[in-house]
């Protein structure tokens, strides 16, 4: 468990310094994680079987359900929908810092809304 924690852990401090990046780098690095998948697919699959394996043992001690079980078997396809899903992620605008309202409240004084990075999701 406390690998789980480091890698959510070292996930969060690498948001905190992806907020700021340019468009253009996020995008790139979408696209270099779509490329990864396809190139490592292999290992994602060898993976994903002992996952699978050690869920099927969980689901018969009803540590977690039929539905979550079906979820984490991947496959070519999936895989391949996933890989389309993050490059339609990197084609599309991005989000942050784009100012959706804005009011005057007062002399001097002005309310905005800006969109601003999520962190981890």
């Amino acid at each position: 468990m406390n690998d789980i924690r480091m890698k959510a852990q070292e996930a969060y401090q690498a948001s905190l310094s992806m907020g700021g990046l340019s468009s253009e780098v996020k995008k790139d690095a979408l696209c270099s994680i779509a490329n990864a998948l396809i190139q490592r697919k292999g290992e994602i699959l060898d993976a994903n079987k002992k996952d699978v394996a050690k869920a099927q043992e969980m689901v018969e001690s009803a540590q977690i359900s039929k539905a979550v079980f079906q979820r984490l078997t991947l496959d070519d396809v999936k895989i391949s929908n996933i890989v389309d899903m993050v490059n339609s992620v990197a084609m599309l605008p991005d989000p942050v810092g784009i100012t959706s309202y804005s009011m005057k409240l007062d002399d001097g004084l002005e309310l905005f809304r800006v969109t601003s990075p999520v962190g981890v999701i």
